[in-house]
């Protein structure tokens, strides 16, 4: 039963402290049983500090949703004896929705990359891979946990290396530069191919911090 509620209560769930003050928790809000919450109280009853996950909260009275996180602590009278529980309680629905909305987005995003028809390379500064699209696989023959980790440069033709660093050294010096590259560059059977590319410095960019190319046989 609720002894005490503060107005951040009041406004997170739509009702007066009146209206909470000597009324059962569960009774208030049912998903607390649903969610875990009611036996991490039994926790704190028993002397513990806990802290809940986000948890998914329903108000019945207003219809309002959302996600808090909490901190339930006992409450200890003269004799040292756990007589209660106290809740601080902080809303995160805004950080949930946004964390949902990046981890959607990042999956969109690579879905796309994966199963797009160029070559999609991610680079340093000195031509390190840092990630490599599937479609590097089906032009090159080559797995991705072969390139990474390892540089590019290596892959490409002899006579065309010199002009393929100098163009990245360009490209290196600029903040947001873009140019075409177009050099051979080895399968896996020692076959050479030719590429075109297009490579952007994104090194500034703090999603990327890294040289994007674009490729195709």
């Amino acid at each position: 039963r609720y002894q005490l509620c503060n107005r951040f209560m009041e406004r997170l769930s739509g009702m007066k402290e009146e209206d909470v003050l000597g009324r059962s928790a569960f009774d208030l809000f049912p998903h607390l049983r649903a969610t875990g919450v009611d036996k991490l109280l039994a926790r704190a009853l028993d002397g513990e500090t806990v802290r809940s996950p986000e948890t998914p909260y329903h108000v019945p009275s207003s219809g309002r949703r959302g996600w808090v996180v909490g901190q339930y602590s006992p409450v200890r009278d003269a004799r040292g004896l756990s007589v209660g529980v106290i809740g601080i309680i902080r809303e995160v629905t805004r950080q949930k929705r946004a964390e949902d909305a990046m981890r959607q987005s990042e999956s969109w995003f690579r879905s796309i990359i994966e199963n797009a028809s160029e070559m999609v390379i991610v680079m340093d500064v000195d031509g390190t891979t840092r990630y490599v699209s599937p479609s590097c696989t089906r032009f090159l023959g080559v797995g991705a946990e072969e390139l990474l980790g390892r540089t590019m440069l290596s892959l490409v033709h002899p006579t065309d290396l010199a002009e393929v660093r100098r163009e990245l050294d360009r490209l290196v010096a600029r903040d947001g530069a873009q140019l075409p590259l177009e050099f051979r560059s080895r399968d896996h059977t020692g076959a050479w191919r030719t590429i075109v590319a297009t490579a952007r410095n994104l090194l500034a960019d703090p999603g990327v911090q890294g040289i994007v190319v674009n490729a195709r046989d």
